[in-house]
C-alpha cells in the first residue's frame, strides 16, 4: 500500500456455500495525468491546494508525493481536535 498499490482476494463458493479463495487481484487507481499540472497551475495563482481522501493513509502519502504536495498527510481524528 506504500506505493498506491492495493490487492483484492477472490473467492468462490460451491454449491454448499463454502467459500475458496482463488486468487489475488492487484489495483493501482493513479491520479489523472494532467492532476500535477493542474495543482502546480492553481498553486502558481495563489491557491493553497488539499487533498482530502478516505484512501488508506499510505496510498494518500504515496499520492501526495506523486503530485508534488508533500507527504504530511493529517488523520481525521487530528483534524476534528485542531
Amino acid at each position: 500500500a506504500d506505493r498506491g498499490y492495493r490487492a483484492l482476494g477472490v473467492a468462490v463458493t460451491n454449491e454448499q456455500g463454502i467459500f475458496k479463495f482463488v486468487g489475488v487481484l492487484s489495483l493501482f487507481d493513479p491520479p489523472r495525468v494532467d492532476t500535477k499540472q493542474t495543482i502546480e497551475r492553481a498553486q502558481a495563482m495563489g491557491v493553497q491546494v488539499k487533498m482530502i481522501t478516505g484512501d488508506h493513509t499510505a496510498i494518500a502519502i504515496e499520492t501526495a508525493r506523486r503530485l508534488g504536495m508533500g507527504t504530511t498527510i493529517h488523520s481525521v481524528k487530528a483534524m476534528r481536535d485542531a
